[in-house]
């Protein structure tokens, strides 16, 4: 998968401060997504493309959700599909979403439980494993 190679690439760059948040108009990663983010990567088909790990109120009150932007290869997509509403009832997902961007792509947005309210790496971990399950279920011919 040629693009997740190259937005991997990237975001290593964005990661490891060698490109600016400017350089691509996105901001750099929270320190506490990386390793979640790069258990998400390690699985074949899966990549991430934008996340946050939530922040809680700033003083005017705003507070930012945790998501975390995912975009799956052909077969993990319908087997997603098919499978997403196990993910969706767990109680520390808020919104379980498909965006589909100008360019045809489909991106799976989870909007989650993060550091606003104390549940990141719970959360987190609920979902790189039912990411992961859905991988193991293509490899043993499940979906």
């Amino acid at each position: 998968m040629r693009e997740k190679s190259e937005t991997l690439a990237y975001w290593g760059r964005v990661c490891r401060g060698t490109l600016s948040a400017d350089s691509g108009g996105s901001g750099l990663p929270d320190g506490d997504m990386i390793p979640w983010c790069k258990r998400l990567n390690a699985i074949p088909g899966v990549c991430t493309v934008q996340s946050c790990s939530g922040h809680p109120p700033d003083a005017d009150g705003y507070r930012s959700s945790a998501h975390v932007w995912i975009k799956l290869s052909g077969p993990l997509s319908r087997l997603f599909r098919e499978c997403a509403p196990t993910l969706a009832k767990e109680e520390h997902v808020d919104r379980l979403s498909t965006a589909y961007m100008p360019d045809g792509s489909e991106i799976v947005v989870v909007e989650f439980a993060g550091n606003e309210r104390g549940l990141l790496d719970y959360s987190m971990d609920s979902i790189a494993s039912f990411f992961e399950s859905l991988f193991e279920r293509l490899v043993w011919g499940e979906g």
